[in-house]
């Protein structure tokens, strides 16, 4: 079975921009990204401690 082509690449104004097969990860940038990126970070923590929880009942 092939693998999926992952790869880096530079982006405009020096960001980078991952590609896994044909779909292109662009990071979100700036305050917004990093407030992005801690409120999905605290809701999948949430989520997974219930989660973990209801299963280990």
């Amino acid at each position: 079975m092939r693998q999926p082509h992952v790869g880096m690449m530079a982006g405009r104004k020096g960001r980078s921009r991952m590609r896994i097969g044909n779909t292109e990860i662009r990071p979100l940038g700036g305050a917004w990204g990093c407030l992005a990126m801690i409120a999905v970070s605290i809701l999948l923590s949430i989520f997974c401690t219930i989660g973990l929880n209801l299963i280990a009942r």
